[in-house]
């Protein structure tokens, strides 16, 4: 196994797709714009009598720099739990760490190279092994390793914490929930994947999730880039 640092490799997308929330939004037809404006309501409503509003997202929306806006409105008191996958966290770790990240699939995977990077695996294995022997859920694990930069006694400097979402939703303590599925991710080649400790920590997360979800009465859920959950 070529394992190689994350570091060298050829990323699609940098830092500078981030969005700034305080920028021109987009025009939106007519339709649109009444969409969002119903959905924005909800969220008031349900912020104005203290019910939750549940945020589920994927991977699209880290890649595509709305992290910057989700962090806004996490400030803001609109978002009391997030839903995302592995993919989701593995982004929101390579941003914050390298502020680049989506590495060219067709040409690694030419190169047998595809996923085997090594810090990525590295550090996200590593804070997720840590996160079960303390009980953490996986959102956790890693939100808490990017915050406080360091993991257990090691320091890690993370120079783009800024656009982390499961950073800020430690730092807030927001509840970050990450259900993975064993062998989507590309963190489960690297040589320090503890199975165990990804179905751990998952596990936990999915409890965590679903008591957020048993509070939902007059709550708003919002799912945002992600068929596969």
């Amino acid at each position: 196994m070529n394992v190689k640092s994350v570091q060298k490799r050829i990323s699609k997308s940098s830092i500078n797709v981030m969005i700034d929330p305080d920028s021109e939004p987009p025009r939106l037809n007519q339709e649109k714009l009444t969409l969002v404006n119903k959905i924005a309501m909800y969220m008031v409503n349900s912020k104005s009598i203290g019910a939750p509003i549940i945020l589920a997202y994927g991977a699209h929306l880290v890649k595509n720099g709305c992290a910057p806006i989700l962090i806004r409105l996490m400030e803001m008191g609109y978002v009391q739990q997030l839903l995302t996958n592995g993919a989701g966290i593995i982004h929101d770790f390579e941003f914050a760490y390298i502020g680049k990240s989506e590495e060219d699939v067709r040409m690694y995977l030419k190169e047998g190279q595809f996923g085997l990077w090594d810090e990525t695996g590295k550090y996200l294995n590593q804070a997720i092994k840590l996160g079960s022997e303390m009980n953490l859920g996986l959102g956790e694990s890693v939100g808490k390793m990017i915050f406080e930069e360091r993991l257990d006694h090691k320091s890690i400097k993370f120079p783009y914490k800024m656009y982390s979402i499961a950073g800020k939703a430690y730092e807030l303590s927001i509840p970050i929930s990450s259900c993975v599925g064993i062998g989507y991710d590309i963190i489960n080649t690297h040589p320090e994947c503890d199975g165990a400790a990804l179905g751990k920590t998952s596990y936990t997360d999915f409890l965590i999730f679903a008591e957020s979800v048993k509070n939902l009465q007059n709550g708003t859920f919002l799912s945002i880039g992600s068929a596969i959950m």
